[in-house]
């Protein structure tokens, strides 16, 4: 079992931050993302009531972690891995999971990944992994 967090990191300017809180601040912001990511379908621009805190927040634990950039995944036992990999890579690195680090969760058998991602000015082109 394996459990994915993503957390919009906007990391590549003004453009970026602009679309991480037009995102934040959908109604679903999971369903944005996928439209943003998958077929470039800009959010609406985020209304002036948008609360700013959460996407300050994961700005914070970004800084707080040390990620510098994304994709940046970190595995359940702490290990942290910056940069696009292929799925042989993923799955190779996920192998290496040890027990988790005191105050990681581990859901069922496998671990807890969590990938950082950040918008662009166009969205990247999908590859379909196995």
């Amino acid at each position: 079992d394996l459990t994915v967090y993503t957390f919009v990191l906007p990391i590549l300017g003004s453009e970026s931050k602009r679309l991480s809180n037009a995102i934040a601040c959908t109604t679903d912001p999971a369903a944005s993302w996928s439209a943003w990511m998958l077929r470039g379908e800009q959010p609406a621009p985020a209304p002036a009531s948008c609360d700013p805190g959460p996407a300050q927040a994961v700005e914070t634990l970004a800084k707080g972690l040390g990620i510098t950039g994304t994709p940046t995944l970190i595995a359940v036992d702490g290990r942290k891995k910056a940069g696009a990999m292929s799925a042989a890579q993923l799955a190779a690195w996920l192998a290496e999971t040890s027990e988790p680090r005191t105050g990681a969760v581990k859901t069922g058998s496998g671990g807890v990944v969590t990938t950082v991602s950040s918008p662009k000015t166009a969205p990247p082109t999908p590859i379909a992994t196995r």
